[in-house]
């Protein structure tokens, strides 16, 4: 998703989106609260690296 994308769906520049990206600065919890909207995810996956599309491998016993 573009950050014009982003920011149409948040209501936040583009240009911040991209100071949040590049560690300028670090989002509010509005903030990423917005953004796990936009992406339909919990702020829990904005921080991790696992694929939420993918289901998790069970473990063979």
């Amino acid at each position: 998703m573009s950050q014009v994308a982003l920011g149409e769906l948040t209501g936040v520049k583009p240009a911040r989106i991209s100071e949040y990206e590049s560690g300028l600065y670090a989002p509010t919890i509005d903030m990423l609260e917005r953004f796990a909207d936009a992406f339909d995810v919990p702020i829990a996956a904005l921080f991790d690296e696992t694929d939420f599309d993918e289901k998790p491998k069970r473990k063979k016993r």
